[in-house]
């Protein structure tokens, strides 16, 4: 498997998405579902990476599957909780120890047992991304099988989904939303997506535009705390996103392709690991003062300069300390790399 530009693009869409949602942006009421795109995308590539060792899948091999991840994802998470838990601190919040919880990849136990917010609450979706890396290397470590992982991958989503649907009949939207044993199905869907053959589809552009369309309708439409939002728009998020990633895989996905690997959008995806962590404190602060559109503006320009910064003199050199090699120059947009490349 190669390295898709679109899927960068696909990045962009959610991380614009959920950033509009923080700011009140009109038209966004379901924004809050990037997330569920970004998980989706997630398990897809996190699985797509172990497979092709599965079957020598060693502890050795394991160990540096995480260590890969925590690299990646630590450095930045860690000077972003640090900066908001002084800043929380020094205006004497009191709940300024709670980005802590988030470096330590709490954030979803956190937000959904202790039930109080933060300028961190968003870090519960990483939180969860780093729950499932841990379950997929210890799945292909002990299964060291594509279509025992399969069926394992098949097992997590229907469980997952079948709880937060239970949750929801409970009226316990908080519970059902960020729990990671309720909000977790688009890893376990994406990452069965990966272990399925490629089907033959007749209109991979057709597929791929419509699928947009949806997935646009629904971020615009859904509502945040409603019961529909656990029973119905997280599984209409993770379905489009599934007909995207089909529709994608062929290299074939015509127009709307063609737009999703548009340069500038291949760019705003590889920063948007940055963007979503530090987008949100600054949301938060901006949208009870400002007008939702000007919120928008500044929050965006605001966090993609830090976005840009954090890529380029934190994210990157340690990623690459991970891999044990030297920093490389930073390009604007990727190069046609394996697939391991996105993920690293």
């Amino acid at each position: 498997m190669t390295y898709q530009r679109e899927l960068d693009g696909l990045r962009a869409l959610a991380a614009i998405a959920v950033l509009a949602f923080h700011t009140r942006l009109p038209g966004f009421g379901g924004g809050f579902l990037g997330v569920d795109l970004f998980f989706v995308l997630s398990g897809y590539l996190t699985t797509s990476l172990i497979l092709h060792q599965i079957e020598g899948f060693s502890p050795g091999a394991f160990r540096r599957f995480l260590s890969r991840r925590l690299w990646r994802l630590w450095p930045l998470l860690i000077t972003f909780c640090g900066a908001v838990a002084l800043a929380m601190w020094l205006a004497g919040d009191r709940y300024a120890a709670a980005p802590l919880h988030g470096a330590l990849f709490m954030g979803n136990t956190d937000r959904a047992v202790l039930g109080y917010a933060s300028y961190s609450v968003h870090t519960w979706s990483l939180a969860a991304e780093m729950q499932f890396y841990i379950l997929i290397g210890l799945l292909a470590l002990l299964l060291r099988s594509a279509r025992r992982l399969c069926y394992a991958l098949l097992a997590g989503f229907v469980g997952v989904t079948l709880y937060r649907l239970g949750v929801a009949s409970v009226a316990d939207w908080r519970e059902g939303f960020y729990s990671p044993f309720a909000h977790s199905s688009g890893l376990f869907l994406g990452g069965l997506v990966a272990t399925l053959p490629p089907p033959r589809i007749r209109y991979p552009g057709l597929m791929v535009g419509v699928a947009l369309v949806a997935l646009a309708a629904v971020l615009s439409v859904a509502q945040f705390r409603t019961f529909g939002a656990l029973m119905l728009w997280i599984a209409a998020t993770e379905l489009a996103t599934v007909l995207l990633l089909l529709g994608l895989r062929t290299g074939q996905s015509g127009l709307a392709g063609r737009w999703l690997g548009f340069g500038p959008f291949v760019w705003l995806g590889q920063l948007s690991y940055g963007l979503y962590l530090w987008h949100y404190p600054v949301a938060v602060l901006l949208r009870d003062t400002l007008p939702p559109v000007p919120a928008f503006v500044v929050t965006f320009a605001f966090s993609l300069a830090l976005a840009a910064a954090s890529f380029r003199w934190l994210e990157q050199p340690m990623r690459n300390r991970g891999r044990g090699q030297r920093a490389p120059a930073p390009a604007a947009a990727p190069m046609r790399t394996p697939a391991h490349r996105a993920l690293a």
